[in-house]
């Protein structure tokens, strides 16, 4: 299920290779995909006040982006 950020610039949706992948709303490209699940995310959700996420499979994650390098194919691990 796919979610959109606080500010309505991204989105984001758990895939089935374990990774999160998180679009720019204004150009639809892929900005960033983060790794680290061992099993498809069926949960991933923006905080609603901040810029943090967090994601779930058989573990929780949580996700903060660094803005200044979305966009830039910036792929990370798990927190």
């Amino acid at each position: 299920q796919a979610c959109f950020s606080p500010d309505g610039k991204y989105v984001l949706c758990g895939s089935q290779d374990g990774a999160i992948h998180v679009w720019s709303t204004e150009s639809g490209e892929e900005v960033a995909q983060w790794k680290g699940h061992a099993d498809t995310p069926g949960v991933v959700r923006w905080a609603p006040r901040r810029m943090m996420v967090t994601s779930a499979c058989s573990a929780l994650a949580f996700w903060l982006p660094d803005l200044d390098k979305l966009g830039t194919q910036h792929t990370g691990g798990m927190m």
